[in-house]
C-alpha cells in the first residue's frame, strides 16, 4: 500500500575500494549535487550521494580502481528498484571527493531534507584507517576514519568518526528515519597480497601512536541518535574485502536488495553472512539500530528486479523456444544463470512462487544490459510471450566459481612445477568441478607445500582450511578434488535462496537454534549463553550441540525439515543423517537429536560457520544426508524435484536444458550462523582440547575470543 504524501530522501556516500574496473560506465566527477527542489515520485522524495574515491594525493596510498564501479551499481540500483530519478542522485568522485567537497556535499544534501517522514542512508564504502582518540570519546583510545582525495596532505587529516557523528546529529534533528551504511575496514586484520581478495584498510597517519590489533573493531558511531540503522561491513576484527573490483559486502548488499521488495534491515542482517561467506571472505557484518524498519522506507515497490522479454523465436520447431532478455545488471546475470518467466502483470510475492511461472530460462549468452536464453514451459501454464517477465532464481556458474592458485615454485611454500601440472590436470578434468572451479593467479584458496610436504590450502587471510598430507602427486590431487568439491558446493548452498511466494519468508518461517545437550564432558565448564532464534550462537568450546527447528504457526503446512552444517574446511554435514524424512507441523518443534547429527565445538577460532535449515512441502523431499562428506547423491528417481534441481544445480550442469524441469512447489530456508569460542588459558585446539585429561585446569573459566568449527561427532 503507498502512503502518499511522503517524502523519502535517501543519501547514500561510497567510498569504494580496492580493485579493477569492471564496469564501461564512469560516474562524472560531479553529478546532480547543485541544491534544488527534487523530483517527487508517487508523492515520495527520494535523494541520494554518492562518493567514491579511488585516486589519492599521498602517494603512499594505493590508488584503487573500484570505487567508480560501485557507484555506478548502487546507482543503477536506485534508480531501476526504488524509483530514485537519475536527477535526484548526487555523484562526488575521485578528485572531487576531498574533504571540503565531502563537507559542502553533506551540507547541500542536508538542506533538501525538509520533514521528520524524509529517510536519510549514508553510504560508505572505501579506505578505512583508525587515528589517536584526542576528544576522550573512545574506549579503546582510537577514532576510526575514512580516507578522501586529499587525506593527509596539505595539512588535512582523515575524515574523522567524530566528524560523522556530528553531521548524524544534523540530519538526525532533521529526519527520523536515518541509516548509515559502511563497506569500509577499519580494524588491522591483514589479507594475503597475492590473493585476489584484498582488504579495505590503510595504515593509521603517519605519527600516530595506534596499536594496529586484530581484536575487535570499534564501532564508529552511537546508535543514541534516534531512528538510526547502522549497516557494517566488517566487525569482531575482521577486514571488509574486495575481489575485481567489487566490495564484497557492496555486492552482497545489491544482491539482497534486487530482490524481495519489501525487506526489513533484520531480514537483510540475516542474509548477509552466508552471502559474504559464499564471497570467501571471513568479514563478520554488523546491523544495529532500528532494524525492524522497512529498507529505505520502501512501501511503494512491490516487485523484485527483473529482466523483460523483448523477443521470442522457435528457431528449430523440434526444440524449446530461445527468447531474448533486456534488463539492468545484477549480480549473478551470466551464462547458465536460471530465471524463471511469469507473465508481465504479476507482481509482490506471486513472483517467488515457483507454481504462478510459466517456466524456467536458461541463458546462453550475455552481454551487460540483454541476453539470450533456452526456455522450458512449465506444464499446463499459458504460453511464454513478449512482454513477460523473469526473475533471477539461480546465479551463473561464473557467480558460483570457487577459483584455486597455486603457490610459484619460486617462493617459499612452492609448489614444483611438476606437482602443479598433475595437481592443475585433476582439476580440469573433473566434471564435477566443471562450471564451479576455476583457476586463477589469485584465488580465493591458494594451495602451497610446508616443511613436510604436505598441500596446505589457505583462504584469502592465510587461514589455513585443509592439508593433505604428503605422498604421490597423484594421490594428493584426488584429494584435492574432492576438497575443492565440497568447497564449491558450499559456495552453491550459500547462495541459496528459498521460493516461498505468499506461503512462506525466508529467515522467518523455520525459527532454528542451536541448543546444548543436556550432560556435556568437564571440558565444556564455561556458561552458556542460548542466542534467541535466527540470530548468531556463540558457542562455547567443546560443548556438545544440536540442532531444534521450530516451524511457525502460520505456516500453511506442515513442511519436510532438514539442512547442512558447512564448515569453514568445506565439510557439509546434511541432516537428517540418514536418509529418513522429518515432517514438522505449523506450531510445531523438532529436534535433530541422532548420534550423527550431534557437533562438538573445536577450533579453528575466529570463523564464522553456517548452519543451513530448509522447508518443503510433502511432495517435494530432499535428503540433505546425501550432501554429506562426499556422498554422490540419490537416484533421480527416488527424489523430488526440488532435489533433481539442487542435484544439477551443485553439479555445473545446468546447461543440460532437457533436465530443467525444475521444482514445482514452494520452500523456504533459514541460515544461521554459528562461531566456537575458546576456554581462557587452553593452549590445546581441535579434538585434543575436548579431551576430558587435557581440560581439567580450565574447566569454568570464561571465555575469550571468538569464531570456530563445529566437527561432527563421529563417536
Amino acid at each position: 500500500m503507498r502512503r502518499k504524501g511522503r517524502r523519502v530522501v535517501t543519501i547514500l556516500l561510497a567510498f569504494v575500494t580496492l580493485g579493477v574496473s569492471i564496469s564501461p560506465m564512469v560516474a562524472l566527477a560531479s553529478e546532480n549535487c547543485a541544491v534544488a527542489s527534487p523530483i517527487s515520485v508517487g508523492g515520495q522524495v527520494r535523494l541520494a550521494l554518492l562518493i567514491g574515491v579511488g585516486n589519492y594525493l599521498d602517494p603512499e596510498i594505493s590508488r584503487l580502481d573500484g570505487p567508480v564501479n560501485d557507484v555506478n551499481r548502487v546507482r543503477d540500483l536506485l534508480v531501476t528498484g526504488y524509483a530514485f530519478p537519475r536527477e535526484n542522485i548526487c555523484v562526488v568522485t575521485d578528485e572531487r571527493a576531498t574533504i571540503i567537497g565531502v563537507e559542502d556535499a553533506f551540507q547541500k544534501m542536508l538542506d533538501r531534507v525538509v520533514t521528520k517522514d524524509d529517510v536519510v542512508v549514508i553510504y560508505f564504502a572505501g579506505h578505512g584507517s583508525q587515528t589517536d582518540d584526542l576528544s576522550g570519546d573512545e574506549s579503546d583510545g582510537r577514532d576510526e576514519t575514512i580516507v578522501l582525495h586529499d587525506s593527509r596532505m596539505g595539512g588535512h587529516g582523515d575524515l574523522l568518526d567524530d566528524d560523522l557523528n556530528r553531521w548524524l546529529a544534523k540530519f538526525s534533528e532533521k529526519s527520523s528515519h536515518v541509516t548509515l551504511i559502511l563497506d569500509s575496514c577499519n580494524s588491522g586484520s591483514a589479507a594475503r597480497g597475492r590473493s585476489g581478495l584484498k582488504k579495505r584498510w590503510i595504515r593509521p597517519i603517519a605519527g600516530s601512536s595506534v596499536k594496529v590489533s586484530d581484536g575487535d573493531a570499534t564501532d564508529w558511531t552511537p546508535t543514541s541518535f534516534s531512528g538510526l540503522t547502522i549497516l557494517s561491513a566488517a566487525t569482531d576484527g575482521t577486514a571488509a574485502m574486495e575481489e575485481n573490483g567489487v566490495g564484497l559486502f557492496t555486492q552482497a548488499l545489491v544482491d539482497i536488495l534486487s530482490g524481495s521488495p519489501r525487506q526489513t534491515y533484520a531480514q537483510v542482517a540475516k542474509r548477509l553472512p552466508p552471502l559474504l561467506s559464499a564471497a570467501g571472505t571471513p568479514q563478520v557484518p554488523s546491523v544495529q539500530g532500528d532494524i525492524e524498519s522497512l529498507v529505505f522506507q520502501n512501501f511503494a515497490r512491490k516487485a523484485p528486479i527483473s529482466w523483460t522479454i523483448r523477443s521470442l523465436s522457435h528457431g528449430d520447431r523440434s526444440g524449446p523456444p530461445q527468447i531474448e532478455l533486456t534488463g539492468p545488471p545484477l549480480p549473478g546475470i551470466g551464462p547458465n544463470a536460471e530465471l524463471r518467466i511469469y507473465e508481465g502483470a504479476i507482481d509482490g510475492q506471486e513472483l517467488f512462487d515457483p507454481r504462478k511461472a510459466k517456466g524456467l530460462a536458461v541463458v546462453r549468452s550475455f552481454s551487460g544490459f540483454n541476453a539470450t536464453a533456452t526456455v522450458v514451459q512449465q506444464q499446463g501454464a499459458p504460453p511464454v510471450i513478449e512482454g513477460d517477465i523473469a526473475v533471477l532464481v539461480r546465479p551463473s556458474n561464473k557467480y558460483h566459481a570457487l577459483t584455486i592458485s597455486f603457490m610459484p615454485e619460486r617462493e617459499a611454500g612452492g609448489i614444483p612445477a611438476d606437482t602443479a601440472a598433475i595437481l592443475r590436470k585433476a582439476i580440469l578434468s573433473n566434471d564435477e568441478l566443471k562450471g564451479l572451479v576455476s583457476l586463477t593467479d589469485g584465488g580465493q584458496l591458494q594451495a602451497s607445500l610446508d616443511r613436510d610436504n604436505a598441500l596446505v590450502l589457505r583462504g584469502p587471510t592465510n587461514e589455513i582450511r585443509n592439508m593433505i598430507p604428503s605422498g604421490p602427486p597423484d594421490r594428493q590431487a584426488e584429494q584435492l578434488t574432492e576438497i575443492l568439491r565440497s568447497h564449491a558446493r558450499q559456495r552453491v548452498l550459500l547462495r541459496l535462496k528459498g521460493e516461498g511466494g505468499s506461503d512462506f519468508i525466508d529467515q522467518e518461517t523455520l525459527k532454528v537454534q542451536i541448543v546444548p545437550e543436556a550432560r556435556q564432558t568437564s571440558c565444556a565448564g564455561a556458561t552458556w549463553s542460548q542466542a534467541p532464534p535466527n540470530t548468531e550462537q556463540i558457542v562455547p568450546e567443546c560443548y556438545e550441540t544440536h540442532i531444534r527447528v521450530q516451524v511457525d504457526p502460520q505456516s500453511p503446512y506442515p513442511l519436510l525439515v532438514g539442512g547442512l552444517v558447512l564448515s569453514s574446511d568445506g565439510s557439509i554435514i546434511g541432516f537428517p543423517s540418514n536418509g529418513r524424512v522429518e515432517l514438522v507441523s505449523p506450531g510445531s518443534t523438532y529436534e535433530f537429536r541422532d548420534r550423527d547429527e550431534r557437533l562438538i565445538a573445536t577450533s579453528p577460532y575466529e570463523v564464522q560457520d553456517q548452519i543451513l535449515v530448509f522447508g518443503t512441502q510433502e511432495k517435494n523431499p530432499v535428503r540433505w544426508s546425501d550432501l554429506t562428506l562426499t556422498n554422490r547423491g540419490a537416484p533421480a528417481d527416488s527424489v523430488g524435484t526440488l532435489h533433481r534441481t539442487l542435484d544439477r544445480y551443485l553439479s555445473g550442469a545446468r546447461g543440460q536444458i532437457t533436465a530443467a524441469q525444475g521444482d514445482d512447489t514452494t520452500w523456504t530456508m533459514t541460515s544461521v550462523p554459528i562461531r566456537v569460542r575458546q576456554r581462557a588459558g587452553s593452549s590445546l585446539a581441535g579434538p585434543e582440547a575436548c579431551k576430558p585429561q587435557t581440560c581439567e585446569a580450565t574447566v569454568g573459566e570464561p571465555l575469550t575470543g571468538a569464531g570456530g568449527r563445529l566437527d561432527h561427532d563421529r563417536k
